[in-house]
């Protein structure tokens, strides 16, 4: 068993403040009204940040060791750490770890982009990290079924993940959020070939349409393995965040993007024609070029519709029938169980 996408991404939303917890206490990675509990195996809080979990039931108990999963933070940017400023030694600690962190990420990328670049530095925490969880849970018959990355984390974590997959013959489920320099690492064999194969059936990558801060690594964010889930992002909203991308399961929740015609990995021929009608429709024309002709083709839907088959993937297949039959029931059954909790469990007249 592995924990799906949706629930990694919310061990990512406070992972920079769980790290500062001690081992052995649970935290609750769901939501108010589903509640996930976890209890940490495993932290460190250095110019590496990065956590092992095991889940647990509603009282702590009953961890399950068999999905442990290890969760690494992105980059170290500078003032994060201004409210700590009344802690003062770790505030200056934390100050020499940001100053090394984003050292790493500006190496990694080859100064972004001038030099070739190189697999991340971080790596080697990230595999000492995982050679330690991997050994706390030894006597629990544990094993680390999952793992996850965010922006020059995403490289480390495909990596170690693709090193141990591969040398124990199972699959370690791969995570990432907007990984930085991911060519860097594959092109100057810090990845190898045969770990890109390993990652192309075992990764996922959710990125977002403008390459928010990894377009500084000097390939535009791209990343040459595993399967990427890219999604639209909107002015004001914050790209590279692990928050930003709605999920649903183990990919992009599609329903939502598509309501509010926005792009998203996994949508039908369909829905991706009905969007490219609405911002062709809506696609306000710069009057300073306009009558070179330079916009005539944002009005036209099939531009958007050759932009999403190159940027966002293939159309996804349309429902058979017994999909969509699936699809109501399942929407029905939420639906009474809503006016269930709504009317306090009492019959509905």
């Amino acid at each position: 068993m592995t924990l799906s996408d949706q629930e990694v991404q919310r061990l990512q939303f406070g992972l920079k403040k769980n790290v500062k917890k001690n081992e052995g206490e649970i935290i609750n990675a769901g939501t108010e009204d589903s509640p996930k509990f976890y209890q940490i195996v495993y932290r460190q809080d250095s110019i590496t940040q990065a956590m092992a979990v095991v889940p647990v039931d509603s009282k702590g108990l009953n961890p399950n060791y068999q999905e442990t999963t290890i969760v690494v933070a992105g980059t170290q940017m500078p003032f994060e750490n201004s409210k700590e400023f009344g802690n003062q030694p770790y505030f200056w600690k934390k100050n020499r770890d940001i100053v090394d962190s984003s050292e790493r990420a500006f190496f990694a990328s080859g100064a972004f982009g001038i030099f070739p670049g190189m697999l991340t530095p971080q790596s080697d925490d990230i595999d000492m990290f995982y050679q330690i969880t991997e050994e706390k849970i030894k006597s629990h018959n544990g094993i680390i079924s999952n793992m996850s990355g965010h922006s020059q984390a995403g490289p480390g974590v495909a990596y170690t993940a693709s090193k141990y997959g591969l040398k124990q013959n199972r699959t370690i489920k791969v995570t990432n959020f907007m990984d930085f320099a991911a060519k860097k690492a594959v092109d100057t064999g810090g990845i190898s070939k045969e770990q890109v194969a390993y990652l192309n059936k075992n990764a996922t990558i959710y990125r977002d349409s403008r390459g928010d801060v990894v377009f500084l690594d000097g390939n535009s964010g791209y990343v040459p393995y595993g399967q990427t889930m890219r999604f639209e992002v909107l002015e004001g909203e914050d790209g590279h965040s692990p928050r930003t991308p709605v999920m649903k399961g183990n990919k992009l929740d599609v329903d939502y993007y598509y309501k509010r015609n926005l792009f998203a990995t996994g949508m039908t021929e369909k829905q991706v024609r009905k969007i490219a009608e609405y911002k062709a429709k809506t696609y306000k024309v710069n009057v300073v070029i306009a009558n070179y002709g330079l916009e005539d083709d944002k009005q036209n839907p099939e531009y958007y519709v050759s932009e999403y088959l190159k940027e966002y993937g293939d159309f996804a297949p349309e429902p058979s029938k017994q999909d969509l039959i699936a699809i109501n029931r399942k929407r029905i059954d939420e639906l009474h169980a809503s006016l269930k909790t709504s009317s306090g469990d009492k019959k509905l007249v």
